[in-house]
């Protein structure tokens, strides 16, 4: 692995751990960006991870989006 690579793996992670601790009546509530919710906030996340994927020619993994997941 590279540094980028490892840095980003950390990065992902320490997120995966936040998301996962919103409880189940959080998803609405208002984060920092004016007139997003937490569930846009993550919508947002995945849709920039997966239009990094498109940079190398790759398809992001498949998936609900975060409203339905």
């Amino acid at each position: 692995m590279t540094k980028i690579s490892d840095r980003y793996r950390r990065r992902a992670a320490s997120m995966t751990e936040r998301i996962a601790g919103v409880a189940a009546d959080g998803w609405d509530a208002a984060t920092p960006c004016e007139e997003w919710t937490a569930t846009d906030l993550v919508q947002h996340l995945v849709d920039t991870t997966g239009m990094f994927f498109g940079f190398i020619g790759e398809d992001p993994p498949g998936g609900p989006p975060a409203a339905e997941d």
